[in-house]
């Protein structure tokens, strides 16, 4: 994930953008194909899921933090879980954002509002077949160098 970058940030009830790129170390955007996605505080706290997406068929995704999610912070992250790429071919692989501050923010994180935290159905047009079958994958260029770590866990921030 290139943006937000590192201490950067987005406001509430305006878009966010994030986006990613592929840095060609497995596991690729190719294998990693469609995630849910979900804005995150903390170690693993969810606090507004978002709409799910292929990484392998676009590069950046747009949603709005609805401010009742949480109160300002800068330990808010969003997490990739791939569907279908397993690491070690037991548990679903799990890409993170730099931490970022929401500012704007109104909420408690010791009442998770239900409606913003509910699974999101995956849409069948974002299965790696109909990627395929478009041949439609996105190629970015970026101008700077971007350091990305990947785990299968967060570690807990303060």
């Amino acid at each position: 994930v290139v943006n937000p970058v590192s201490g950067g940030s987005c406001a509430a009830g305006q878009l966010c953008t994030v986006q990613w790129v592929d840095n060609g170390v497995a596991p690729t955007l190719t294998s990693i194909g469609v995630c849910t996605i979900g804005l995150y505080h903390g170690t693993q706290q969810l606090v507004q899921s978002l709409d799910p997406v292929n990484v392998a068929s676009t590069v950046s995704l747009t949603f709005t933090p609805q401010a009742n999610a949480g109160p300002n912070s800068g330990n808010y992250y969003v997490a990739f879980t791939s569907t279908s790429y397993k690491v070690n071919g037991t548990f679903a692989y799990v890409g993170f954002s730099p931490d970022f501050f929401l500012t704007g923010m109104t909420g408690s994180f010791n009442s998770p509002v239900a409606v913003l935290t509910s699974t999101r159905a995956v849409p069948a047009s974002l299965s790696s077949a109909a990627v395929a079958a478009t041949g439609n994958v996105p190629v970015s260029t970026l101008s700077h160098t971007a350091t990305i770590s990947v785990s299968s866990a967060r570690s807990p921030t303060s």
